[in-house]
């Protein structure tokens, strides 16, 4: 019995379906694997600004004794936030400056240590994307007792914080419709470019047009987003794709939503 086997062309085509197929499946891995990161990571931060609410309402001590309310420190684009204690009383996180005391002996010694309790990272590949409000991209949510009271500085009724996923921000795309036609005297008071780029063509720099050459293309430095091909007019529309991300939200009551 004549047994038939396999041909060097038809191993070669299972071998390109099963590689396909695994790149598919580990990309479609990491992306998922980064969607999880941030979820984690957005209920983590929530536990955390929970965390410092309740250290203020216990009253707990700081380097021997009990120095300010606590509060959560954030930046843009930070890849970590900081945790501290309001020992100048300012209503926000002092940085580095040395302002609190060291109490674990007596009598205190002051001016010793900075605000800092916990410097916390971010899982691998998230980041704070945005904070609002902020000042120079920072903010500041403070929890001073006994209720506890809520400080925000900036200070605003509610913010909110959102993480994203490095790699993965907010995008645009555009779209370009045909809108009517345009006369060489509207035509001629603007610049110019080379038909020989693709379409939309680069404008970056122009030079003066020709009423002569109808193959030119011409471009609206006046008004922004509109296009000129010939004798043509096309309007440019900017669609917003965002990336993956997660928000919280912290209103002035103390409660906390992830959106």
């Amino acid at each position: 019995m004549k047994i038939r086997g396999f041909t060097l062309v038809e191993m070669m085509v299972v071998i390109s379906i099963v590689s396909v197929l695994t790149l598919s499946f580990f990309i479609n891995f990491r992306g998922g694997e980064e969607e999880f990161a941030l979820k984690r990571s957005i209920h983590q931060l929530a536990l955390d600004i929970r965390g410092v609410q309740g250290k203020s309402t216990a009253t707990q001590e700081f380097k021997g004794a009990f120095q300010g309310g606590y509060g959560i420190y954030l930046t843009d684009n930070e890849e970590n936030y900081i945790l501290f204690v309001d020992c100048d009383g300012n209503g926000y996180f002092s940085g580095a400056s040395l302002v609190c005391s060291d109490c674990m002996a007596d009598p205190c010694i002051a001016e010793q240590y900075s605000e800092t309790v916990e410097t916390i990272s971010l899982e691998t590949g998230v980041y704070l994307s945005d904070v609002t409000p902020n000042t120079d991209g920072s903010l500041s949510i403070l929890f001073t007792p006994p209720d506890p009271t809520v400080t925000f500085y900036p200070d605003d009724d509610y913010v909110l914080i959102s993480l994203g996923i490095e790699g993965r921000e907010s995008s645009s795309q555009y779209n370009y419709y045909y809108t009517g036609l345009i006369s060489w005297q509207f035509m001629n008071y603007r610049a110019s470019c080379d038909t020989s780029l693709s379409f939309p063509p680069d404008c970056s720099n122009p030079f003066p047009g020709s009423a002569s050459d109808p193959t030119l293309v011409y471009y609206d430095w006046f008004t922004s987003g509109w296009w000129y091909w010939g004798s043509r007019i096309y309007q440019r529309q900017e669609t917003v794709i965002p990336g993956p991300h997660q928000t919280i939200e912290v209103n002035k009551a103390g409660l906390i939503e992830i959106k």
